[in-house]
């Protein structure tokens, strides 16, 4: 639809934007209506198989019907509705399945840069300018920021901690590796969706009646994030006499969310993330090692380890968050002459999300929290510490109740079969209640036996 923005966020879940945004920290999400009513959530609630028509409205009509909330556009969704002419009950059992997967991120196209040795070179001739100089940390800096390994070669041998030699055979060493094929490996993943799909319908000429069962199981470009959503909906319409109709639609849909993936390094293309054993190399995050190997008592602290790997970080923690939506309505038409009808009807959204966020002791996250929280006296080396040691646990929940009335006269009806006449009134009540709540942070919380 022209003047229709579509872009998908990490899990595919779809956003829209019909109308421009006036200012920089404004959002604009359009109303979302599925069969005659507003909805608070997304359209990851909402099963794609059971959709029969999707109307964009961008212009006077969405505000004529859905009034200031219809500022930024309203997208109408329909669903299906089993159909039938005959008396007799009608069944029909559908089922569809597929599979998609994707090739991995192409991290050629994506950090495209220049070569290992020509950013090593680079980084070289910038260490030595004349501006670069005033910020080389000392052994007597603490807090360093994220340094390339380079750049750290050449500061220790700047800081008189290795010798010029040994710098440059660091280097060297350096110039023949490259860690885009470990990043491959150790942190992407063949992106993937999984989806199964069964629908019931039973039909007669006066009442039709649907029910539907998704399962999807999606996976992200990078390891540990992904996603499983499990949906059902009840759709039913039946005509009780000529002059009245009654239906009632329900929805009942569950996500939950593994955020786990540490997306890309962040580190330089020479920086590899573990040795030929597999195991883990380490790096300066924060803090200078030559720091700290020269001015911190580091056996007296409770992690000796106070650098980072972006593998053991995504190992060592769970980030997981789910919700559940539940959403029912129900409403009477009435049939009053030709052409004229009315509605009235009323729906219940209830949302609830809900997070839990581990780090174990192994990620560097809760080590350097740890340390540095801890009372350190610099005359005697004592370290006291005032935070446990253990892993941390983050957790926090929110829930929306959504209570809407709306009662609606539609009117149309053609004359002498060419004038045409339509009109619509209604009015509408909207009750939103929303509560949050957050959870002190839990320190030295061990994940497997749930104790602190």
């Amino acid at each position: 639809s022209p003047g229709l923005a579509y872009s998908q966020d990490v899990y595919g879940n779809p956003t829209f934007q019909i109308r421009g945004i006036s200012t920089f920290a404004a959002s604009a999400p359009p109303l979302i209506v599925i069969d005659g009513f507003p909805v608070e959530s997304t359209f990851e609630s909402i099963n794609p198989n059971d959709v029969e028509n999707i109307t964009v409205l961008k212009d006077a009509a969405a505000a004529s019907i859905w009034g200031a909330k219809s500022a930024n556009g309203v997208i109408v969704i329909t669903t299906k509705n089993a159909k039938s002419n005959s008396d007799k009950p009608v069944v029909n059992v559908d089922y569809s399945a597929f599979y998609k997967v994707s090739p991995k991120l192409d991290l050629d196209y994506t950090l495209s840069h220049a070569s290992v040795d020509d950013i090593i070179d680079y980084e070289v001739n910038n260490f030595y300018k004349e501006w670069a100089n005033a910020s080389i940390p000392t052994d007597a800096t603490t807090s360093i920021g994220r340094r390339t390994s380079v750049y750290l070669a050449l500061t220790d041998a700047y800081n008189g901690v290795i010798s010029d030699a040994e710098a440059q055979a660091r280097i060297n060493k350096m110039r023949g590796q490259n860690n885009y094929d470990q990043v491959r490996d150790l942190l992407l993943q063949n992106a993937s969706t999984h989806q199964q799909n069964v629908n019931i319908s039973i039909a007669t000429r006066r009442s039709s009646t649907a029910l539907s069962l998704l399962y999807q199981a999606d996976k992200q470009i990078y390891k540990d994030r992904d996603s499983k959503k499990y949906n059902i909906n009840f759709r039913n319409k039946t005509e009780v006499f000529k002059w009245l109709d009654f239906s009632v639609n329900g929805t009942l849909n569950y996500t939950d969310r593994n955020n786990s993936g540490y997306g890309l390094s962040g580190m330089a293309p020479y920086e590899m993330l573990v040795d030929e054993n597999g195991d883990y190399i380490k790096y300066d995050y924060s803090y200078y090692s030559a720091y700290l190997n020269k001015n911190v008592p580091l056996e007296n602290f409770p992690y000796q380890d106070w650098q980072f790997n972006p593998v053991e970080e995504m190992r060592s923690r769970n980030l997981r968050s789910n919700s559940i939506l539940g959403r029912v309505n129900t409403g009477f038409t009435f049939k009053i002459i030709d052409g004229l009808t009315i509605d009235a009807k009323a729906q219940y959204e209830m949302l609830m999300n809900r997070s839990h966020n581990y780090y174990s002791d192994k990620t560097y996250y809760v080590r350097t929290m740890v340390n540095t929280a801890a009372t350190w006296d610099h005359d005697t080396n004592e370290v006291v510490l005032n935070l446990p040691e253990g892993g941390v646990l983050d957790q926090s929940r929110s829930q929306s109740n959504v209570l809407t009335l709306r009662a609606q006269a539609n009117f149309n009806r053609t004359f002498a079969d060419k004038h045409n006449v339509a009109a619509v009134a209604g009015i509408e009540t909207i009750d939103n209640e929303y509560q949050g709540f957050g959870y002190p942070t839990t320190y030295g919380y061990n994940e497997n036996d749930l104790s602190v």
